[in-house]
């Protein structure tokens, strides 16, 4: 139950941490130049938050997979889904909360992680370019509808994080994973 992400707290110690000291020796320096260092210790502090979230309860729901910026809405036709569907792409930038979360009720079908380049994540070809993670769920409720949802890494970002294995279920807003440090995030459905 705390504040931050546990698997950034590596990221935490030696970053937000490093600049933190860093911070305190420039304060008997040149102290303006301290307060550049504490910012950035606290922009990694920001960065790793893990907010709690209240999904609401109404059956046949979706949430957003992630905290960020809508950037795209696209009708598709995906063979996982088996027919159309629509693609939400989400940017997350250094400042959005980075854990990603289920969007209903699931149980994951599959994983496929698909490795690739390290592109802007605000731009549409990193769906396609870009390292990624592939979590393909289906609905516990009826009507039982196949989703999926893609965890995108970015220029900054260098690590796809899920929690989710292949037969497990989650509830609604339960987190998944986390990308870290700036990436994107599509659901299909």
């Amino acid at each position: 139950h705390l504040p931050f992400v546990r698997v950034g707290f590596a990221e935490l110690l030696l970053i937000g941490g490093g600049f933190s000291v860093l911070a305190g020796i420039l304060a008997t320096w040149y102290w303006p130049m301290a307060l550049v260092a504490l910012a950035c210790a606290l922009e990694v502090f920001w960065f790793f938050r893990n907010p709690r979230r209240v999904p609401p309860l109404e059956p046949g729901l979706m949430i957003a997979q992630a905290d960020g910026r809508v950037v795209a809405i696209e009708e598709i036709y995906d063979e996982f889904v088996q027919g159309p569907a629509v693609r939400i792409d989400i940017f997350l930038s250094v400042f959005n909360v980075h854990v990603n979360r289920l969007p209903c009720d699931a149980c994951v079908v599959g994983l496929s992680y698909r490795p690739g380049r390290f592109t802007n994540a605000l731009r549409p070809a990193a769906s396609r370019e870009n390292e990624q993670l592939e979590i393909r769920l289906e609905e516990t409720a009826a009507p039982h509808r196949p989703l999926i949802v893609r965890q995108i890494a970015g220029a900054i970002a260098r690590r796809i994080v899920c929690w989710l294995a292949p037969g497990d279920t989650a509830q609604r807003g339960e987190a998944l994973g986390m990308i870290k440090l700036g990436s994107r995030t599509e659901l299909v459905l």
